[in-house]
């Protein structure tokens, strides 16, 4: 909906002490809309900054709220509230105001973010291809130390671990390395085993 006037009402003086009151205690309001809270300002106080002398205060009533209501279906979502801060009400001086207090609506239905859903997919495939391409050594890396820090091999806090550990796994595998090498040689027929044993 656009602009609409939903009150019209003569302040007194009394009326709009109380509210200056409201103000200058920072007052705030909150309403309800479908189970859901919503909360604003109801206020501005300009040259609050500039001195402490109240005097020089110059106090407003925010009168017009725009709210925009999130809907999926039939449920609402999500609803705010926000403040034209050129519509404003003076409050600053004893006198009867006369006080017009309008709304406007934003309903969004969630219909048009499927769009953006359909489009989403591909354009996160697209990207991870990228990365895996461009970033593929390092998760390979990121990777195989990861698996060293779960077998408890390597601990991160250490500096001299990876070396540690590759000193470890050669000669772990050397006895593994050096029986293939052997019976490959001896399925070749070979017979100058002293190479064969300094090579393995």
């Amino acid at each position: 909906k656009d602009l609409e006037i939903i009150c019209r009402k003569k302040l007194t003086k009394d009326e709009v002490a109380q509210f200056r009151r409201a103000v200058d205690k920072d007052y705030n309001f909150e309403m309800h809309y479908d189970e859901l809270p919503l909360w604003g300002l109801i206020r501005r106080v300009e040259n609050r900054e500039e001195t402490e002398d109240t005097k020089y205060y110059k106090y407003f009533l925010y009168k017009h709220i725009h709210f925009n209501i999130h809907y999926n279906m039939d449920r609402v979502i999500e609803i705010t509230a926000r403040m034209d801060p050129h519509s404003v009400l003076d409050l600053t001086g004893d006198r009867e105001v006369d006080a017009l207090s309008s709304t406007a609506y934003l309903r969004d239905s969630l219909v048009l973010d499927y769009q953006f859903l359909c489009h989403c997919p591909p354009l996160t495939g697209f990207l991870a291809t990228i990365l895996m391409r461009v970033l593929k050594n390092d998760f390979i890396k990121t990777i195989y130390i990861f698996m060293m820090a779960l077998v408890g091999v390597f601990y991160p806090y250490n500096r001299g671990a990876p070396f540690t550990t590759l000193m470890v796994i050669y000669a772990l595998t050397s006895s593994v390395a050096g029986y293939t090498s052997t019976s490959f040689y001896c399925q070749l027929e070979g017979t100058n085993w002293v190479n064969v044993v300094i090579f393995s």
